[in-house]
């Protein structure tokens, strides 16, 4: 990716993050107004990764709160855990092994599986079924939700011996024989086969922090990825043999960062030596290569526990070029991602823009897939942390705490705008744009689609703002409005307008803030008549329940358009009735209720009731 330094000495640029804030926006004085550039061209020098989302997990399933703050995050993936003792806490169909003893006789029980997927005599779909139902796991409640929002699952297929207890279940951590190799495959068919026959995903990842803790050796989980594998291309193939599934294999874990001992880990699993098992794909491997990127991205190599993502990430494509057996490189995917494993305040300002540029240099250390190099698919981030942290409303003064390890779907934290701005910039593979800037390394990012240019830029210092001039010739826009959105100390996703004028665009940006400045490919001014938003009957939900609005213009010339990110959001009663920029209400205190509005160019919406139990 080509994002052209000015400034001698510079590496060139690829993605970023930042926030603009309109002038009536500023914040008391920062110690210094630093004036930029940045030069758009239409030249396209890369492409953004396929997915960004959040580890949820969903074991236990999702109330519907949870499930509208999804919605409302921007993600279009999901990290989820299938783990063997909760979906198949006892054997399915016994005798174990179900007299599979040699090559022979596990090609046999696999044909008969593939034959006839949904009626076999090796796969009780009833015992799947009732875990598939299970309170416990509430899984295909879930799978459904996905499904209806365009959310695709990363499904992790995970074995006992990653949830640390050293005693196993009834299927052993370590397969050592063709007992073993079956019921491990039949597990993996059925997962497989629901997601994809009932669902239509088919993405997955086999294992989690496989190289911690002593879990496996090189060569167990190799024997581990490759039936899972097998059993992951057959169940999609029953259904469509014409499909592709995506398989990442799990090889590095959290604090585990590029060394000899991790270098080789990757080498011996990729070079392992095959099992004798019939793949259906020509690599009997994997498709990609997951990774879990703790790092603060301004430590710069400075080895230890904590070096510069650009060695970590070029060290991990140059083991997967130097040792992959197929000859072919491996996408990466960062499926667990953040600042560092735990105690990151997700209120934290700065915090925030670091966290905007963490991942604008992995992406941009992906390369492009076009390229042939290790293409970054998708980024999950983990979770806040892993200590309890106590988050205050600025508007009323109520605090609400946050459980070690909860998911970023429960409270409207500062990380939640950031993350909102990251993933409408770079999900779903846009096209990376190149430009020249003197703004810093990796403080900014073009990209675009069919209906926008996005401007993705973060402001990492503590105390100076930026002044930015942007030249919009190049991509052939010389006068049109600009839709910004911002995350900020002054700031939690509120929206304002700019104006590119004679090509040029001025952006000031505070300290500390992430901003999102979208420029419309295809500007035909209107005039609204009207505006709508839904749903538009009264709502009722208990303290802390959630719910999405849209927001539809009606122009005079009789078209409509969705302009949810650009009205301004009001909640008449704000204090008990939380009303957030990005589109999303939720009550806070019960036996209250609000009157829910959007507005935009003058023109208010009809109102909705929203109470509280």
């Amino acid at each position: 990716m080509n994002i052209k330094k000015v400034i001698p000495g510079m590496l060139s640029l690829a993605l970023a993050s930042a926030l603009v804030l309109a002038p009536s926006q500023t914040d008391k004085a920062d110690a210094a107004v630093v004036n930029y550039s940045l030069t758009l061209s239409d030249t396209n020098v890369g492409t953004t990764p396929r997915f960004l989302g959040e580890n949820v997990t969903a074991i236990g399933g999702l109330t519907d709160s949870e499930k509208e703050w999804i919605k409302n995050s921007g993600a279009n993936t999901a990290r989820i855990w299938f783990n063997d003792f909760d979906f198949e806490p006892a054997n399915d169909n016994g005798p174990y092994g179900n007299g599979v003893s040699n090559l022979t006789s596990f090609n046999a029980a696999k044909n008969a599986v593939i034959s006839n997927p949904a009626n076999n005599t090796y796969i009780n779909w009833n015992a799947f079924d009732t875990a598939f139902d299970d309170s416990h796991t509430g899984i295909d409640n879930v799978l459904g939700f996905f499904q209806a929002n365009g959310i695709t699952p990363l499904a992790v297929l995970r074995t006992d011996v990653e949830s640390n207890d050293p005693d196993g279940i009834w299927l052993p951590s370590t397969l050592t024989g063709w007992q073993d190799y079956w019921e491990w495959w039949e597990y993996c068919f059925a997962i497989s086969y629901h997601l994809y026959h009932d669902y239509g995903f088919s993405e997955f990842e086999i294992g989690n922090e496989v190289n911690l803790d002593n879990r496996y050796t090189p060569q167990e989980y190799a024997i581990l990825l490759q039936y899972a594998n097998d059993a992951i291309q057959s169940a999609v193939h029953a259904v469509n043999p014409t499909a592709t599934p995506g398989v990442s294999l799990s090889a590095f874990g959290a604090n585990v960062y590029l060394n000899p001992t991790v270098g080789s880990y990757l080498s011996d699993v990729l070079n392992a030596n095959g099992t004798g098992i019939d793949s259906l794909a020509a690599d009997n491997y994997s498709n990609y290569v997951s990774y879990h990127n703790y790092q603060n991205p301004d430590k710069f190599n400075n080895g230890g526990s904590n070096p510069d993502p650009v060695y970590t990430i070029t060290g991990i494509q140059d083991a997967i070029a130097n040792n992959n057996p197929d000859g072919k490189y491996e996408n990466l995917m960062i499926t667990e991602g953040n600042l560092k494993v735990g105690d990151v305040n997700p209120d934290d300002y700065n915090n925030n823009a670091l966290l905007a540029k963490l991942v604008i240099q992995l992406v941009n250390r992906g390369k492009s897939e076009a390229a042939g190099s290790s293409y970054l698919r998708g980024f999950w981030k983990f979770r806040f942390t892993s200590s309890t942290v106590t988050s205050t409303f600025p508007d009323n003064g109520s605090t609400v705490t946050t459980p070690a390890s909860t998911p970023e779907i429960d409270h409207a934290h500062q990380y939640y705008f950031t993350y909102n701005l990251i993933t409408k910039a770079l999900k779903a593979r846009k096209e990376v744009v190149s430009a020249t800037t003197t703004l810093p390394q990796d403080q900014v990012i073009v990209t675009k689609d069919d209906d926008y240019y996005y401007i993705l830029n973060t402001n990492t210092s503590t105390t100076d703002s930026q002044k930015i001039t942007v030249n919009t010739s190049g991509i052939g826009i010389t006068n049109a409005p600009v839709y910004i959105m911002g995350s900020s100390p002054v700031n939690q996703g509120k929206k304002w307008e700019n104006q590119i004028t004679n090509g040029v665009l001025t952006l000031n940006v505070n300290a500390n803030a992430v901003v999102l400045v979208r420029i419309p490919r295809n500007y035909v001014a209107k005039t609204i008549s009207s505006i709508s938003i839904s749903p538009s009957s009264s709502i009722t939900v208990n303290p802390y329940g959630a719910r999405n609005f849209t927001a539809t213009a009606h122009y005079t010339d009789a078209t409509t358009a969705d302009i949810t990110d650009r009205v301004a959001w009001a909640s008449s009663n704000n204090a008990n009735v939380k009303m957030l920029d990005t589109g999303l209400a939720y009550g806070l205190t019960s036996g209250t209720q609000a009157t829910i509005t959007s507005s935009y160019q003058g023109v208010t919406s009809n109102a909705v009731t929203f109470s509280v139990n």
